[in-house]
């Protein structure tokens, strides 16, 4: 966007803010969170509040004039955006003990890179309106939607995605004790999906909440579903983690079988979010199927719930599924595809024995591959006539174009189940972006310790992403 220069009548007021402003980001500089003087964001309120009343007064004038013009209503726009974040982000620099630091037991105060860089660059856009600068960043102030990612280093003799993604399961981990409230929500056609609420003591809705949806073959128990919502629940936000239908604590309670068009099922669980927590921002994050039933459904726009979800964030996504089941059937000789069968099979089979009258359709066998199970069983069950025509059907690139909704697409180059090519090459919308790592392996991302609290650098971009 092509930036105008500040009126005159909003110079003085625009000054006075930007003075109170960068106060504030010197005093927070150099004495850190929790020792401001309350005075400090008192003089940062008022004038901000100045600045928003004049502005609204000077659109309200050329309003009644009737010469208001596009270019300069998109640069009030902008201005009233970079004014509200800076009026935020200094009041938790002076207010909250955090500041723009997140809190981990085991490292203390992290800084919120994403944070920082807002205010940074919300002081360098309005000194550059003062001083009438014609280079402007086009897009002013990062949004609270777009937050920095910070790159990704992996963890020495772990640049091989296999090695990534077999680390998952082979470093140990932090045991977590479940304590989430477990809330049924029921689907249209009679099934019920479970719901993991990880509910912290003091929480509040303006803290907002995070929707986390597991990959194939995943439940709630999945790692990276345990460790994200550990994360979370300690900064106060408040975490639901989908079992995808018939996964995990809903084994018994649905007929159908989750697969990567089910769309319709998270629009319900989204609802049911929102009545829980009316109040609340929303933010969700899928992770690989569960991140393509995201994208599929916020670009297909077939259901208002898409408009309760403020952010999203996708962690390999199979945007292409045709093309992920060739790479599937390839990569190592084919020894993912058959894992994901062999883990599919059984826990259909897993269900089929905690249920009566669920029936395997017929000609059904113990497949060899992920395509084989998918003709036999996810296909037919799920209405299509063959598994090529569910993969196209399902595949969430044709919606990523139509997304209108802040969305973050995160993957890696080495990804042995996904091939690159798919999201390099789709369309994006203006509200999506995408974060393309060298190496990760699949949902892995083990990274050089001294670079975040712990070694999972998703985790925590997901934290980033979610608190923005």
């Amino acid at each position: 966007m092509e930036s105008a220069p500040p009126t005159n009548p909003l110079t003085a007021a625009i000054s006075k803010f930007l003075q109170h402003s960068e106060r504030v980001w010197t005093e927070y500089q150099q004495h850190g969170p929790n020792r401001l003087a309350s005075t400090l964001f008192e003089k940062v309120d008022a004038s901000a509040n100045r600045l928003l009343c004049l502005i609204a007064d000077l659109r309200d004038e050329e309003q009644r004039r009737q010469d208001a013009n596009a270019k300069t209503s998109e640069w009030y726009d902008q201005l009233v955006a970079v004014t509200h974040n800076l009026q935020d982000l200094a009041q938790r620099c002076v207010c909250r003990v955090e500041g723009l630091c997140f809190f981990a037991p085991e490292a203390g105060l992290i800084p919120r890179r994403n944070l920082i860089a807002t205010y940074e660059e919300g002081l360098a856009w309005l000194r550059s309106q003062l001083a009438d600068d014609p280079v402007v960043v086009e897009s002013g102030v990062p949004a609270p939607d777009r937050p920095e990612v910070l790159e990704f280093q992996p963890r020495r003799f772990f640049r091989n995605g296999h090695l990534q993604t077999f680390a998952t399961v082979w470093l140990p981990t932090k045991h977590i004790r479940y304590r989430a409230e477990q809330h049924r929500v029921p689907l249209e056609d009679g099934d019920q999906v479970v719901l993991h609420d990880d509910c912290p003591p003091t929480w509040h809705p303006d803290q907002g909440v995070v929707l986390l949806i597991h990959g194939m073959s995943g439940c709630y128990l999945s790692s990276y579903m345990v460790r994200i919502s550990f994360k979370l629940a300690q900064l106060g936000i408040r975490v639901f983690r989908f079992d995808l239908r018939g996964c995990g604590a809903g084994l018994t309670l649905a007929r159908g079988a989750y697969h990567a068009g089910r769309s319709d099922d998270l629009a319900a669980v989204v609802r049911f979010v929102d009545r829980c927590c009316p109040q609340a921002r929303l933010a969700v994050a899928g992770f690989s199927l569960g991140a393509n039933i995201l994208l599929k459904f916020l670009g297909e726009h077939l259901f208002p719930e898409v408009a309760l979800v403020e952010r999203a964030i996708a962690v390999n996504p199979p945007l292409n599924l045709v093309a992920c089941e060739r790479k599937l059937s390839s990569a190592g000789f084919g020894m993912y595809s058959r894992y994901f069968a062999r883990r599919l099979h059984s826990q259909l089979l897993e269900r089929q024995a905690a249920q009566d009258g669920i029936s395997l359709p017929a000609g059904y066998h113990r497949p060899r591959g992920l395509r084989q199970f998918d003709d036999q069983y996810t296909a037919p069950m799920a209405g299509f006539e063959n598994a090529d025509q569910y993969y196209r059907s399902c595949s969430s690139d044709q919606f990523v174009p139509q997304i209108r909704t802040p969305t973050q697409i995160v993957a890696s180059r080495d990804d042995p189940l996904i091939p690159i090519e798919d999201l390099l090459n789709v369309r994006l919308s203006d509200c999506v972006t995408r974060h393309v790592v060298d190496h990760g392996g699949h949902l892995a991302y083990i990274g050089r310790r001294g670079v975040d609290p712990d070694p999972y650098w998703i985790d925590w971009r997901v934290v980033d992403w979610a608190t923005a």
